[in-house]
């Protein structure tokens, strides 16, 4: 529930800052010298670059994914359960490590 809101406000606050950028040229100005930082901004916000989070407290690695994943969170996802598998992870939940 938690990480649904944080989602959602993380989604609205990108979408008002677009909106107000719009307003003038001085915002439009200000953003394209700002347009690194708020690239990488997006880039941790979104759920894709991370494509699942581990389901805890089952005998083995199952990603939980977003409802809109596409191809690119897919192989991520992927990604993250081929870590998960390589640190040992449900061995070490097991052992209480």
């Amino acid at each position: 529930m938690i990480l649904k809101s944080a989602e959602g406000l993380a989604e609205s606050i990108f979408k008002i800052l677009k909106e107000e950028v719009g307003k003038s040229w001085l915002s439009k100005a200000g953003m394209a010298l700002a347009k690194p930082a708020v690239k990488a901004l997006v880039s941790r916000f979104d759920y894709a670059e991370y494509g699942g989070a581990p389901l805890l407290g089952v005998d083995g690695i199952v990603m939980i994914s977003h409802g809109r994943s596409d191809a690119r969170a897919i192989v991520h996802a992927i990604d993250s359960a081929a870590a998960c598998v390589e640190k040992q992870v449900v061995q070490k939940l097991k052992e209480g490590k």
